[in-house]
C-alpha cells in the first residue's frame, strides 16, 4: 500500500477475498454459521459495530489473518522510527484472539482498562 493511501475498510476487504476465492456471501454465511443478513451488512460496511467475534470467524473461513481483514497493513516509511502499522495490527490480531478465549468478566474488565489507558493518554 502506497503511503498516502488510507487503509482499506472491513467490507472492502472481505469483498476482496469473496472475489479472489470466487465465494457468495451465502457462501461464507454457510462457512462462518454468520446470518446472511449479517454477512450483507458486512459486505456493505454497514456492521461497524460487529463483534470482534464475527470478523475472526470471517477472517477464518477466509483463511486470512484477522489483521488482514482489519485493514491496517501499511508500508512503514523510509527513515521513521515509528512502529510499522503492520506490526501493531498483527499485535492487536494476537490481543483480540487472546480476548476471545476470555470469560465475559475478563472480558468486561480488560475492556474498562483499555478505556482508562486511552483516557490517560489523551
Amino acid at each position: 500500500m502506497k503511503n498516502n493511501q488510507q487503509p482499506k475498510s472491513i467490507a472492502a476487504n472481505v469483498r476482496e477475498q469473496l472475489t479472489r476465492l470466487d465465494w457468495t456471501q451465502r457462501r461464507l454465511s454457510r462457512e462462518t454459521g454468520i446470518g446472511k443478513t449479517t454477512i450483507s451488512r458486512i459486505c456493505k460496511g454497514g456492521a461497524g459495530s460487529s463483534s470482534t467475534d464475527r470478523i475472526k470467524r470471517i477472517a477464518d473461513a477466509l483463511n486470512v489473518p484477522i489483521e488482514q481483514l482489519i485493514g491496517h497493513a501499511q508500508v512503514r516509511r523510509e527513515g521513521t522510527s515509528k512502529p510499522r502499522t503492520a506490526d501493531i495490527a498483527m499485535q492487536v490480531g494476537r490481543l483480540v484472539e487472546h480476548f476471545l478465549t476470555c470469560s465475559p468478566k475478563q472480558q468486561r474488565r480488560l475492556l474498562a482498562l483499555a478505556q482508562q489507558l486511552a483516557a490517560d493518554a489523551v
